[in-house]
């Protein structure tokens, strides 16, 4: 006893600390659960708010270079107005006789004057049918053909005002400087084919303009083309990568977009956006760290919320204390309260829950003493009366048999008399003698395996009055069972429902075996028949009605009654099993232990077994 209370005392854990550590997990819970949700929530705002920003000075820094190459392109539509350009141009396509001193020093002066007001542009010349003109500030280069180059196939294959060439070094001039060539289609009435004022752009000086462009700080820009190369920019050192990324940004077919990187450690939020009138993109760059942003907030807020948390468990476990006090009182009056001692009390003056407990638990400490008393002297007596209830459902289920096949015989006996001579009717009247004497039986409850035999041989032999050849049975049984005991009247239900739903529904009748064997200390007896067999869905209801010892008013009240009583007799485990035949008929198998004559009185015990 002091062993059991001294492990029960080691696993108790008291509804205040349980109670307790719950507040604790669910309040750390919530905690953690509330502060990850926010800091999710906060990072996904951020980042958003990011995007839309990077969205926005994309926008602005697109629009600053767009006014800043349509100022260059309307400078061009410009010079074609110039009277002193068109007159001379006029000239070099229809005069033969014409002075080209003259015609190249005016159109220096007018290509010069238009290069010295543009800083993007790093030289000008114009290309007509009849020569080439330029502004004579930068030697040309004689060894350059401008007919065998790309950028005049693609001037005279599109039909549009502008042509844009792929940066290069510029091979026109001997300054060999980095350039964006862009040709102006100048067309003039009677000449069929074009002329073209050729403008190289200075990389230089665009990458100067970019880097002027107001931005956040430590935001860049850049500019490349379709294919993602960068020819003017304002990319810090340090990012350099992002050159070698720029094919990942561009990858997509939308004219704009926004788009992470993440290399070196470092975190980049990009956006491009196709510059209009040029087949050239837009870049802009910004280094983001929403973490570094985020671990600023983190902290404070981590330490407020554990803060509010630890107030909360605090607070929590004074009013669990407050509550479960009284609870704990109770459990120990409770704990003394014995086998014997029903005389303890427990006093709470509120009136609450524990109030309400504390009243119940008093009458039923009350109670259980007086009904303790009354268990003991009962005790005896409920034991007698379940052995005699036993007996009573055995007697009574036997006592269930239908009558109905003493009145068929008697009914047989009476046509049998008429229709044949006495020789066989005193043999239906002596096998039906022999019946009667075996169910009475002096009145025991299980007799010899031989006696059960006589008797449904007696009820085979009447049948067989009845149906003539029809109906033919064979006994076969082990020697060695004839002296084990068995309770009375157990084949011949099953016989009889093997006639009345096998074999009658037959026209040509049939056959009824019995077979008894021992299988490990227990005894199997088969009622087997070459009958109808059993429909599948009643077979399936007889088999649940069986395993679950139920008795049915209808179909197979035999069987079920049978079963019944072994299972009363032996046990649950013993019983009726009922199938269809693997050819035809229905097979009922009755397992139940072996019993020898000395071992009668372990199941009849108030009751003499002879």
């Amino acid at each position: 006893m002091g062993r059991r209370t001294k492990k029960k005392a080691e696993h108790f854990q008291s509804l205040q600390s349980r109670i307790s550590r719950s507040v604790l997990f669910v309040a750390l819970f919530v905690f953690l659960a509330s502060y990850i949700c926010l800091y999710a929530f906060v990072y996904s705002y951020m980042s958003r708010q990011n995007d839309e920003n990077c969205r926005i000075q994309l926008q602005q820094t697109e629009s600053y270079i767009h006014h800043k190459v349509k100022s260059v392109i309307e400078r061009l539509f410009y010079i074609q107005t110039n009277e002193l350009f068109s007159r001379n141009l006029k000239k070099i396509l229809f005069e033969e006789n014409r002075n080209n001193g003259v015609i190249l020093g005016e159109m220096a002066g007018v290509l010069s004057s238009y290069k010295a007001t543009e800083p993007w542009l790093s030289t000008i010349c114009l290309y007509t049918p009849k020569g080439s003109y330029s502004d004579m500030t930068v030697l040309m280069n004689e060894n350059y053909d401008f007919k065998e180059s790309s950028l005049y196939k693609d001037f005279l294959s599109q039909s549009s005002p502008l042509v844009w060439g792929d940066f290069y070094d510029d091979p026109v001039f001997i300054s060999k400087r980095p350039v964006i060539p862009v040709i102006y289609r100048i067309e003039v009435e009677g000449v069929q084919e074009p002329s073209g004022l050729l403008v190289n752009l200075d990389q230089g000086k665009i990458s100067e303009y970019i880097g002027q462009i107001e931005s956040p700080s430590g935001a860049f820009a850049a500019i490349c083309t379709e294919e993602g190369e960068v020819f003017a920019d304002s990319i810090p050192s340090g990012y350099g990568w992002i050159r070698e990324r720029l094919q990942e940004l561009l990858q997509k077919t939308e004219e704009e977009g926004i788009l992470r990187f993440k290399d070196h450690g470092q975190t980049v939020l990009g956006g491009w956006k196709q510059l209009h009138t040029t087949p050239w993109y837009v870049l802009y760059f910004y280094p983001e760290d929403l973490t570094g942003q985020l671990n600023g907030m983190a902290c404070p807020l981590f330490l407020v919320n554990l803060g509010a948390a630890t107030i909360i468990w605090l607070f929590t476990t004074r009013a669990v204390k407050r509550i479960t006090g009284p609870m704990e009182d109770l459990a120990r009056v409770m704990e003394t309260v014995g086998e014997t001692d029903y005389q303890a009390v427990f006093s709470y003056e509120n009136k609450d829950e524990i109030g309400i407990l504390t009243d119940s638990f008093n009458r039923m400490v009350e109670n259980t003493g007086q009904y303790i008393t009354r268990l003991k002297e009962e005790k005896e007596k409920v034991r007698i009366e379940q052995l005699l209830k036993r007996r009573a459902e055995l007697i009574a289920l036997q006592a269930q048999i239908n009558p109905h096949f003493l009145y068929n015989t008697l009914d047989s006996i009476r046509w049998k008399a008429e229709e044949y001579e006495a020789e066989e009717i005193s043999a239906m009247v002596q096998a039906l003698a022999t019946l009667f004497r075996i169910d009475l039986s002096r009145g025991r409850e299980m007799i010899p395996i031989s006696e059960e035999l006589k008797h449904v041989s007696s009820y085979l032999s009447i049948q067989k009055y009845c149906y003539g050849d029809i109906l033919d049975y064979q006994i076969q049984v082990q020697k060695a069972l004839m002296g084990c005991y068995v309770p009375k009247i157990i084949l011949q239900p099953l016989v009889e429902n093997s006639i009345y739903h096998g074999l009658k529904e037959k026209d040509e009748g049939g056959r009824v075996q019995i077979l008894g064997r021992e299988e490990e200390g227990i005894i199997v007896l088969q009622v087997l028949d070459d009958g109808v067999g059993i429909e599948p869905k009643l077979l399936k209801r007889l088999e649940e009605g069986l395993h679950k010892g139920l008795v049915m008013n209808r179909e197979g009240y035999g069987i079920f009654n049978v079963n019944e009583r072994i299972r009363l007799y032996f046990g649950e485990k013993y019983g009726l099993s009922i199938e269809n035949g693997p050819e035809a008929g229905a097979v009922v198998t009755l397992r139940m232990p072996l019993v020898r004559e000395g071992e009668v009185g372990t199941y009849v015990s108030y009751f003499d077994s002879r």
